[in-house]
């Protein structure tokens, strides 16, 4: 019959495709929409092999659906009241007031509606007089965005109606969906015309902005086949890769990846070939060799007998966002590093006093050494001794230079296993000589085992400083009698809690509720950044930090690492 000529042709899918393309480009230039969809009616009844349908708008009212509005409708006249019931809703804008049947359950539930019985259906409600029999019905949402703009419904298909012929016609619902939205524009903008001239511009806007989204959308359009191979771009994809859309016809989609990327890209391939949808960033190569970053929003698409039949792509160009975000990164990593140099500086006094004892200690003992062997006899193994202590000693001020350096130095390229108690250890040792100055005891508990957390040393050496030293400063202004701070380490079930509680004078609800904002700070001479960062650097790390009052007076700051690696970007 005539409905079989699309599912029996050779390449349905092509066919449908080419149908939706040339239906388009009608939409352009017919001035009746109902022509238009009249076209793709016919083009959804052929392909569904179905012996009628319609297509309906959705309209609503406060943001639910409550009435839909004819777009097309199949003639379904054989004597004189069935043909007075299609003039009546083909042949004007008929208006449907009520959707709780099987018409109206799309645009109600937003779901697929697949009725194989719809006589026992419980959302039937019969059939108006003079109408064909329903013995079979598919309902489908059409969506735009979010919103559903419409309603497709189909009746009658020999052996019924299945999820894999919903997924064969999404490229037709989605151009229905598009000329929904395109009509509404056209109407909108001649309702608004006070002039011939004006009439012609809005209508001109309209059609300028119909085609942008059907020919020149800021998505590129990529369809391939079952082998990946391409057979249609839109010229906005071709541009974004720097080819023309001829160029890129019969092309492999793994000819635009990077090498590194391809094992990820065989994950992506094995999704779609098993029926999954989704959405990523990817990197592809540009003609010229260059970086494309973009977001992949990937659908399967299926033959009539749901097997698999290739892969249609959206492509949104993200690729100033990642320069942009690069840039973020390095400037936020650069204020890193320099709060950190500005820590140094202000405890270079306490950096130096802990260099110069060891360095004392050499000379003391170089001195002795000498004296020592200048006498006759001399005493060879207690100059051995004193060398020893010489070489303890000197690897001591080496080991302190080493880690004043590594505190100093920019954040490293990549995450180390790492020591809590040498995080904390070395972050003590940067302040211990302001703590003994200001006479604040800091103590560490730790548990039994020493937990390895997944990190970047530095920044987490520099939130562990930040908090120290914001203990010590609030200790030295405070009059408690034990000035004390006690940084404690406690396992969770897959994470490490890290607290530093201080006996101080703690501070306001209201400043407890900004401790963390950008630029706040409660010192005379703070730049309200060194919580900020911390914040940030524990974010990174995929943990968290607060802040509480203390019963007894003073602060607690909490934060969590994983003890898992966090996970990496996909390329």
């Amino acid at each position: 019959m005539a409905g079989d000529r699309l599912l029996d042709a050779a390449d349905p899918l092509v066919m449908l495709l080419t149908a939706v393309k040339n239906a388009q480009a009608l939409f352009t230039t017919e001035s009746d929409p109902k022509a238009v969809f009249a076209g793709l009616l016919k083009i959804l009844v052929e392909s569904t092999q179905s012996e009628y349908g319609f297509l309906d708008e959705v309209a609503y009212h406060r943001g639910r659906p409550v009435r839909k509005r004819s777009l097309a409708l199949s003639d379904i006249s054989w004597d004189e009241a069935s043909r007075h019931l299609y003039e009546q809703l083909a042949l004007s804008d008929f208006v449907f007031p009520n959707l709780e049947n099987l018409a109206g359950a799309p645009a109600v539930s937003g779901q697929v509606v697949i009725a194989n019985d719809p006589v026992h259906d419980l959302r039937s409600r019969g059939v108006p007089s003079g109408h064909p029999p329903i013995r079979c019905y598919l309902g489908i949402p059409i969506r735009y965005g979010g919103e559903i703009v419409g309603v497709a419904g189909v009746a009658n298909r020999a052996g019924g109606y299945t999820q894999q012929l919903v997924a064969f016609i999404e490229p037709l619902t989605t151009a229905c969906a598009a000329m929904i939205v395109a009509m509404r524009d056209r109407k909108k903008a001649q309702e608004s015309e006070e002039s011939r001239r004006c009439s012609q511009h809005e209508l001109q806007e309209s059609e300028n902005r119909y085609r942008t989204i059907v020919e020149t959308a800021r998505e590129g359009i990529w369809a391939m086949d079952a082998g990946f191979r391409t057979y249609f771009v839109n010229p906005r994809m071709a541009l974004m890769l720097g080819y023309e859309p001829e160029e890129m016809l019969g092309r492999s989609f793994e000819e635009f990846v990077f090498e590194d990327d391809l094992a990820a890209h065989s994950e992506r391939v094995a999704e779609r070939r098993s029926g999954r949808s989704g959405e990523y960033e990817r990197r592809l190569r540009r003609k010229d060799g260059s970086t494309f970053w973009a977001t992949v929003s990937a659908t399967t698409m299926t033959d009539d007998q749901g097997r698999f039949a290739g892969s249609f792509v959206m492509v949104t160009d993200v690729t100033q966002r990642r320069e942009d975000e690069n840039r973020l990164d390095a400037m936020r990593l650069q204020l890193q590093h320099t709060s950190r140099l500005a820590v140094m500086g202000e405890l270079a006094a306490g950096i130096a006093h802990e260099v110069n004892q060891p360095l004392c200690s050499i000379v003391n003992f170089a001195k002795a050494c000498r004296n020592l062997a200048c006498r006759e006899p001399a005493d060879l193994d207690q100059i051995r001794q004193w060398l020893d202590a010489i070489a303890t000693a000197a690897n001591r001020a080496g080991d302190i230079v080493h880690r004043m350096l590594g505190f100093a130095r920019r954040e490293a390229a990549l995450c180390e296993l790492v020591s809590v108690r040498r995080l904390i250890e070395d972050a003590v040792l940067l302040v211990r000589h302001q703590a003994r100055s200001l006479r604040v005891a800091v103590e560490v508990e730790m548990p039994e085992d020493d937990p390895q957390v997944p990190v970047y040393p530095v920044g987490i050496q520099q939130v562990l400083v930040n908090l120290l030293r914001n203990g010590i400063e609030a200790l030295a202004a405070a009059d408690a009698v034990e000035k004390r701070i006690v940084v404690a380490v406690k396992r969770l079930a897959d994470r490490v809690e890290i607290s530093v509680a201080d006996s101080g004078s703690g501070v306001s609800d209201d400043e407890l509720s900004r401790l963390f904002e950008p630029f706040y700070t409660t010192k005379p001479q703070g730049l309200g950044l060194g919580l900020a960062i911390s914040r940030t650097i524990i974010e990174d790390h995929g943990g968290n930090i607060t802040a509480t009052l203390n019963s007894s007076g003073g602060l607690t700051f909490r934060f969590t690492l994983p003890t898992r690696t966090f996970p990496a970007e996909d390329a």
